[in-house]
């Protein structure tokens, strides 16, 4: 098997290693909001999809769980040497020499969880934790572990395991937990928003997370970053973000992956993604699965009605909802 080749599923392709001094291709990651574009970084690869330049990935930037989502597109585009264009080269440039000397970080440390086959032949998971201090560093691995046990021993990713690598990143922060309504000096800059709610997780230091993220063996497909936090939350979109939560942590996971792996949109009233292989505007037989439908399958019009987030102190008085 030749391991340049790039594992494809379905339009996805989702392999990205780093190239040698002659790479084969440069991938581009980049924010877009309308016609505005801010590129974050551009990186050797040597995958090559067989064209001058291919969209690899287009998604929300931030996917929460009510109007948090927004507007801005994370994008990840590769190009031909040739065909990349001129006022990128001098990322480009710096961007090969990062991966060839590798970015450092005081008390960090690498692990590898599963190792299937290789990077370039198959889809690249990196877990970051935010908010352990160096201390809790052997609290972070067991678990990034756990998280890693729980995702692939659930049905939708179990049959799939040998399609994955995942790699462990500890890099410690000065103080445990994240960011709420106390601040704390994090190494990602975590925090929850709104404050003192259990719902959306929001990267606060993006370039440490990519600093963080760049010390795994190769780029992540898919990012997952992990909060020291006991408690419901996390966040969709250029990064899954979820809590190491025994009871929700890995729920939270499965469904955030499921927006940047499976593309699927929400399963629950007031989301703000319904795109994707699980929605259709349509009813009746114009829906676009009837084969998964049975006999006693029903569609219903849905209006919605109200839209509150009801997680509130209840000693500081009722909640009242209008509907």
């Amino acid at each position: 098997m030749d391991i340049r080749k790039p594992l494809v599923l379905g339009a996805l392709l989702v392999s990205t290693v780093a190239g040698a001094a002659d790479p084969q291709g440069w991938l581009v990651s980049r924010l877009r909001t309308g016609d505005r574009q801010t590129v974050l970084s551009v990186r050797p690869t040597s995958t090559e999809p067989g064209l001058d330049q291919v969209e690899l990935r287009s998604i929300p930037e931030r996917l929460a769980e009510g109007p948090g989502s927004s507007t801005a597109f994370y994008e990840e585009i590769w190009y031909r040497p040739q065909a990349l264009p001129t006022n990128l080269w001098p990322m480009a440039r710096a961007g090969e020499s990062d991966e060839q000397e590798k970015a450092s970080w005081p008390g960090s440390e690498v692990r590898t969880l599963t190792l299937q086959g290789p990077l370039a032949n198959r889809i690249n998971l990196t877990i970051v934790g935010d908010g352990y201090t160096a201390a809790e560093k052997d609290k972070f691995f067991a678990d990034a572990q756990r998280i890693r046990d729980d995702l692939f021993g659930e049905s939708t990713f179990s049959s799939y395991t040998p399609l994955f690598n995942v790699y462990a990143v500890f890099v410690p922060s000065k103080q445990s937990g994240i960011t709420d309504t106390v601040k704390r000096d994090t190494a990602l800059g975590l925090y929850r928003d709104p404050p003192e709610s259990k719902r959306a997780i929001m990267p606060g230091n993006t370039a440490n997370i990519e600093k963080a993220l760049a010390l795994a063996p190769v780029r992540a497909d898919y990012p997952i970053l992990l909060a020291n936090d006991d408690f419901y939350g996390g966040l969709g979109g250029a990064y899954a973000t979820t809590t190491r939560s025994v009871r929700s942590g890995p729920v939270v996971l499965r469904h955030e992956l499921g927006h940047n792996f499976g593309s699927v949109g929400e399963e629950y009233d007031n989301g703000y993604v319904y795109v994707g292989a699980n929605t259709s505007p349509a009813a009746g037989a114009q829906i676009k699965w009837p084969q998964w439908m049975d006999a006693k399958s029903k569609t219903y019009e849905t209006q919605f009605l109200a839209g509150a987030y009801l997680w509130k102190n209840l000693a500081d008085g009722a909640i009242h909802v209008p509907f």
